[in-house]
């Protein structure tokens, strides 16, 4: 299983995790660039994940296997 999350961003963020309840399982900040989430306490399933820059924001789905 993948327990890191790659999140690549234009521009400083900040981010939030949910699951499918639309409870925060963790939330913080990305750089610019690269960024790795440690998600190898996650349960299987799917999440989502909100990814905001302040111009703009985006949610993804996420399926941690």
């Amino acid at each position: 299983a993948n327990n890191h999350l790659q999140i690549i961003v234009e521009q400083a963020a900040n981010y939030s995790l949910y699951d499918l309840t639309g409870k925060v399982i963790s939330n913080g900040k990305l750089i610019a660039g690269e960024n790795s989430l440690d998600v190898a306490s996650l349960a299987a399933g799917a999440y989502l994940l909100r990814v905001e820059d302040g111009t703009r924001h985006q949610i993804k789905r996420i399926i941690k296997e």
